[in-house]
């Protein structure tokens, strides 16, 4: 099943609106009766049913006397409906003993990989007055709901979801952060594929278990192993890499201060292209027990992201899936070259390189 994109594109358009609307919705909720009949949702998880004929919505609830606590489990109680669709699903929950649900602060929106293509989700997420555009989509490999009502040492899945997507505890978007907004910008614009985050449960509760990339239709196609997952993130994500750790050679380690890539495209004559992407890094040295001179500690530095470009242009060439956004590069800077490239595979067309310019700061 294609998505209608004129229907996605104005739908995109209203993203804005819909922030408006988001806070309206949730102001009408709480002066629409009494604060007693709101039940704050704080995660909204989508699985199959097991004949796959239906959706199940299951919300994760805040205790209001546990508003205080929210890393702990005991804080929160689930409810869950299936229905025909999405939509169908959430309103069930009314029938199930839901009061006046508030999607308002609602930050994940974990999605199992049965129900993963944007098909099962996405219109109702862009179209719900109450998901914000900053809501985080994450697919998970378990059951959604179970996902979320599971229980380590009592402590919330969604206060450690929360923490692998902002690991720096101050509200900022991690590098495996993609919103909502996010998503859709990617999934309508040229020469670049989306990509969500991956979880799974483990020991200490749940971890991040790499990146699962989307076509153009919106379906999910391929989970991209960690060399891969990391090239995206270096050359897709740097905004967001502070406080994230690069080993290296030698038990080296660095961590990022802040990072900024440029990608530089040139047409050549056989109808292909050149990018290179050009990183300037500053980091801080954590780690050198062989006590690398920096001029050493640089060159390793950039071989090891060449070694993730390579990764990642790899799982690209193989999936035929354009995450990397390289196709973007050519359509902003050289569009008459990208014209002719329309339904073409074009990844065998590009030549890409990188170039580091690492600063090292000394702990």
């Amino acid at each position: 099943m294609r998505i209608n994109w004129a229907k996605m594109v104005g739908v995109a358009g209203l993203l804005g609106l819909i922030v408006l609307a988001a806070g309206c919705s949730g102001i009408d909720a709480l002066d629409s009766g009494d604060l007693k009949d709101v039940e704050l949702v704080t995660a909204l998880a989508v699985d199959k049913s097991e004949d796959e004929s239906q959706l199940i919505a299951t919300v994760q609830l805040l205790n209001r006397d546990k508003a205080l606590d929210r890393q702990y489990a005991e804080s929160y109680y689930n409810l869950a409906a299936a229905g025909v669709n999405l939509p169908a699903a959430v309103g069930e929950l009314y029938r199930f003993g839901a009061r006046q649900l508030n999607f308002s602060h609602a930050s994940i929106l974990l999605l199992s990989e049965q129900s993963a293509d944007c098909q099962h989700w996405l219109d109702y997420a862009l179209r719900s007055p109450e998901l914000r555009p900053t809501i985080y989509p994450v697919i998970c490999r378990a059951n959604a709901g179970e996902l979320l009502a599971a229980e380590v040492e009592k402590i919330s899945q969604t206060y450690l979801l929360n923490n692998i997507l902002e690991p720096l505890g101050s509200g900022r978007p991690g590098a495996a952060a993609i919103s909502l907004q996010s998503f859709v910008e990617d999934l309508l614009q040229p020469g670049i594929d989306p990509v969500l985050p991956l979880v799974e449960q483990s020991r200490q509760g749940v971890e991040l278990a790499g990146l699962l990339v989307f076509n153009e239709a919106g379906q999910a196609v391929a989970a991209l192993p960690e060399e891969a997952c990391w090239g995206y993130i270096w050359l897709t994500r740097p905004q967001h890499l502070r406080g994230y750790t690069l080993e290296l050679p030698q038990a080296a380690v660095v961590q990022v201060e802040n990072a900024i890539v440029k990608a530089e495209t040139t047409a050549l004559a056989d109808g292909c292209a050149y990018v290179q992407f050009q990183l300037k890094l500053r980091v801080r040295l954590l780690n050198n027990p062989a006590a690398l001179s920096e001029k050493e500690l640089q060159k390793l530095t950039e071989d090891r992201l060449q070694q993730l470009l390579e990764a990642a242009l790899s799982e690209s060439r193989h999936w035929r899936l354009d995450f990397l956004g390289l196709g973007r590069e050519v359509y902003r800077h050289q569009p008459q070259l990208w014209q002719a490239w329309q339904e073409q595979a074009y990844l065998d067309k590009l030549t890409v390189s990188l170039s580091a310019e690492t600063e090292i700061l000394q702990s």
